[in-house]
């Protein structure tokens, strides 16, 4: 038996319907996120052939949402309230507390706001793109470091 490895992706709509599809790379930040996406995640399909056929497929690798938007906890929605005093953010922090969610992503689409709840390990674009970005300037400082041999 044999098997195959492909990497694919998955995208979420506007709507909430979802789509996948195979791509050639992982990396969130080269993702096309235009046309109705509010967010994505990756995983591998593993095919397992036998006698030249691929009866089976497995789901491997799943990554968690990577989403477009800004993370909000309720705290974050109540301060939403108070600068604005519309009833919607009373009603997004109750619903938040009453189903255990932490955190929200909410992505502009237009005059509407497009609201995903967050799950443990779930990440913003924005909040991915600048933990990158951490991690890089981190790196550049470590490699300045001078490092001097020790002597016996």
């Amino acid at each position: 038996m044999k098997n195959t490895t492909r990497k694919c992706i998955e995208y979420l709509y506007l709507d909430s319907k979802t789509a996948s599809m195979e791509i050639e790379h992982a990396d969130p930040l080269k993702v096309d996120t235009s046309q109705g996406i509010i967010g994505f995640r990756f995983f591998e399909k593993q095919f397992e052939e036998n006698e030249g056929k691929y009866p089976r497929c497995n789901i491997i690798n799943l990554t968690n949402w990577f989403l477009l938007g800004t993370r909000y906890t309720i705290n974050d929605i109540l301060a939403l309230y108070d600068y604005s005093r519309d009833t919607k953010w009373i009603k997004l922090a109750d619903h938040m507390g009453e189903s255990d969610i932490e955190s929200v992503c909410i992505t502009a689409n237009g005059e509407n706001n497009i609201i995903t709840p967050m799950a443990d390990g779930d990440i913003t674009l924005d909040e991915y793109d600048e933990c990158i970005d951490r991690i890089s300037n981190e790196s550049k400082k470590a490699l300045k470091v001078k490092v001097v041999p020790h002597k016996r």
